[in-house]
């Protein structure tokens, strides 16, 4: 094989997978979720292609739904404003609440939603994409869950029908105290208390005491 040739080929396989990149990047049917823990947080980053998120246009009755940067100003707050219907995280039972959204268009025209909610105590919690329901029959969104080091606690894949939710336990925050057990209490001092005189030793002590005011009555008649 001459150098040329080489080059040729070289120049083919790295078209080929630039291609391919851009079909993982833009296929509708597939979206991209990854959740981390940070501090007092967790922090969502939610990827879709940018036909995908004009689904989620069409409850707006948009007219046009196509999402452009040059009209990204009104479609973006249409976005941001579903930024919270996203994903449902509950946390025995109760549902956290998204504190704050925010949306932007990336340079591969792709829609990247960034979602931070408060962080719950250590245990499982419920995390669900309910946002796949909206997009084209077949959407699924492929999930990363991750603690404050990176280490992966969960990933797959979320489907409306087949897997719509997942559950995860979080661990608590780095450089919080234990909790308090039964076990791991400080045991508590307990007073104790000197067990009451018997009746003998009262009378004893009575005796001792009488003698004593006699012999000092003695002694003070007689050198007086």
């Amino acid at each position: 094989m001459n150098f040329r040739r080489f080059i040729v080929l070289c120049r083919i396989a790295a078209l080929l997978l630039l291609g391919a990149a851009a079909v993982r990047g833009h296929d509708p049917l597939q979206s991209y979720t990854d959740a981390r823990l940070r501090g007092d947080y967790i922090v969502v980053n939610v990827t879709m292609a940018n036909s995908a998120a004009t689904a989620l246009l069409k409850q707006d009755n948009a007219g046009d739904s196509s999402i452009t940067p040059e009209n990204f100003e009104l479609t973006g707050a249409m976005l941001k404003a579903h930024a919270g219907d996203l994903l449902n995280i509950t946390a025995g039972g109760n549902t956290i609440v998204m504190r704050a959204g925010d949306v932007t268009l990336n340079s591969e025209n792709d829609i990247e939603f960034k979602l931070i909610f408060p962080r719950p105590s250590a245990g499982t919690i419920k995390f669900e994409a309910p946002f796949i329901k909206q997009m084209q029959e077949g959407h699924m969104t492929s999930y990363t869950f991750a603690d404050d080091t990176n280490k992966i606690l969960d990933s797959g894949d979320l489907s409306a029908i087949d897997r719509p939710n997942t559950l995860v336990n979080v661990p608590g925050k780095p450089g919080s105290p234990p909790a308090v057990t039964d076990a791991s209490a400080p045991a508590v001092p307990v007073p104790v208390h000197a067990p009451p005189a018997s009746s003998a030793t009262l009378l004893v002590w009575g005796a001792l005491t009488v003698a004593g005011l006699l012999g000092a009555g003695w002694l003070v008649r007689r050198f007086m």
